[in-house]
């Protein structure tokens, strides 16, 4: 579900199109294998429908783990912290002999900076999910699920040009940083991470 847009837009808050779809899913296929891509807690409201779902990924945008970053990129978007604890509400509440715990990721797509002393928070805080995924910032290529972002996100690099000006040697800094802070997680690249295994 979302490759291209995220099933829990705010609207989903009322005419919960997203959630009939779960149903839906479950009354007609037997064992369905699901992932979901989403940056909204609107996703915890379902929460009684992803715990039967035997196959499911549930992959939690968060771009960045600075909260001025997030703003001047995706101003309309949730908080960082909402999002995290979204995935924390999602682990803490399925019971599992009750239902089936979902398979979590965290997608720092497209990577966006994070502030030099809040990396380090931030990459701990990443230690929920069992597989983080990154890729670079770049432009759309008409390329399938590659992340990508709008006209404004670009101008808005200039103000970030201390990541930016090295965009590729900041990149790998932060990949080294997420292989030697996170041993028990997953690390993937792009759209090889979006799957469910």
């Amino acid at each position: 579900m979302s490759s291209v847009t995220d099933p829990y837009q705010p609207i989903e808050s009322k005419y919960q199109l997203t959630r009939r779809l779960l149903g839906i899913m479950l009354d007609f296929f037997p064992t369905p294998t699901l992932v979901i891509q989403t940056r909204s807690p609107i996703i915890t409201r379902d929460i009684d429908y992803l715990q039967r779902f035997q196959r499911l990924r549930i992959n939690m945008s968060i771009p960045t783990g600075s909260e001025s970053v997030r703003r001047d990129f995706e101003p309309r978007s949730p908080s960082i912290k909402a999002r995290i604890n979204a995935v924390k509400k999602i682990k803490q509440s399925i019971d599992p002999f009750k239902g089936f715990i979902p398979k979590i990721s965290i997608t720092i797509t497209p990577l966006l900076p994070t502030l030099s002393d809040e990396e380090v928070i931030f990459i701990e805080k990443l230690k929920i999910a069992d597989r983080v995924v990154i890729q670079e910032f770049h432009p759309s290529h008409n390329r399938s699920l590659v992340a990508s972002t709008r006209q404004e996100a670009e101008e808005i690099k200039g103000k970030y040009a201390w990541w930016y000006d090295n965009e590729n040697i900041n990149y790998m800094k932060f990949k080294k940083k997420l292989i030697s802070q996170l041993p028990g997680v997953e690390i993937k690249e792009g759209k090889d991470g979006f799957g469910y295994e």
